[in-house]
C-alpha cells in the first residue's frame, strides 16, 4: 500500500504570509548584528567595512591600470625601436645600392667587367680582368 504524500501547500502559505507590522521579525536586521548591541554601532561597523572594501577595490583598480599602462609603454617603446632599426637598415641598403651603382658606372667607363661583389677585393688584377672581358 502506497503512502499518500502530504501536500506542502499549507507550509507554503505560511511562508508567504508577511509578519505583522510591529513584530520583531518585520524589522530589518543587519547580517552581522550582535544581539545586545545597539543597532547604530552595527550600522557604523557595516559602513566602515563598506568603505574599506571600496578603498581596496580602488587600490586594486589603480594597480591594474598602472600595470596596463606600463605594458602599453613597453610595447610602444619596442615598436619604436623596431621601426628605428628598420629605417636604419633601409638607409644602409639604399647607400649600398647607390655605391654599387656608382662603382659600376666608373668601372664601365674604364672598360672593366665588374665582379659581382664590389666590396670584396679579389686577387684578380685589373689587367687580367680586362683581358677576360675582352671577347
Amino acid at each position: 500500500k502506497k503512502k499518500k504524500k502530504k501536500s506542502s501547500h499549507s507550509q507554503r502559505e505560511q511562508i508567504e504570509d508577511p509578519p505583522a507590522a510591529g513584530s520583531a521579525e518585520s524589522k530589518p536586521v543587519a547580517p552581522d548584528a550582535v544581539p545586545g548591541e545597539d543597532p547604530e554601532l552595527t550600522a557604523q561597523r557595516a559602513k566602515l567595512a563598506a568603505a574599506k572594501e571600496r578603498e581596496a577595490k580602488r587600490r586594486k583598480e589603480e594597480k591594474e591600470r598602472k600595470r596596463r599602462e606600463r605594458k602599453e609603454a613597453e610595447e610602444r617603446r619596442r615598436r619604436e625601436e623596431e621601426e628605428a632599426r628598420e629605417r636604419e637598415r633601409r638607409r644602409r641598403q639604399r647607400r649600398r645600392r647607390l655605391r654599387a651603382a656608382a662603382t659600376k658606372r666608373t668601372r664601365k667607363s674604364m672598360g672593366t667587367r665588374i665582379l659581382r661583389t664590389t666590396r670584396r677585393t679579389t686577387t684578380l688584377s685589373r689587367a687580367r680582368r680586362k683581358r677576360s672581358c675582352r671577347r
